[in-house]
């Protein structure tokens, strides 16, 4: 009974890490599509170097959050939302061959 429960807690924590990360890794891609904003429209020289320097962080940080969540087993779908696929379904939404689904692997 108590190993249930620790069982129980233990996969409750791993579910919040999960979303916690899902959530960064929104974060990151929103941070990413704003820095590849920012260097369409930069035009001097400073603009544009920030823009670049800006860009490269926004793209390696969600680069890296990608990494994470694929050795954790996690998935993104094409429309860009972050859907823990490891995890029991979400009701509503399929996980069927053809999805839109993303299973992260390598």
């Amino acid at each position: 009974m108590r190993g249930q429960k620790q069982r129980k807690a233990a996969d409750s924590f791993a579910v919040r890490q999960d979303e916690q990360l899902l959530d960064e890794i929104s974060k990151a891609h929103t941070a990413w599509l704003i820095a590849m904003e920012h260097f369409d429209h930069a035009t001097e020289k400073d603009t544009i170097d920030d823009a670049i320097y800006l860009l490269i962080a926004a793209e390696r940080r969600y680069e890296g959050l990608l990494r994470i969540a694929k050795r954790r087993g996690l998935g993104v779908d094409l429309r860009g939302n972050m859907q823990a696929v490891n995890h029991a379904p979400i009701p509503g939404i399929g996980r069927h061959e053809g999805d839109d689904v993303c299973q992260l692997r390598g």
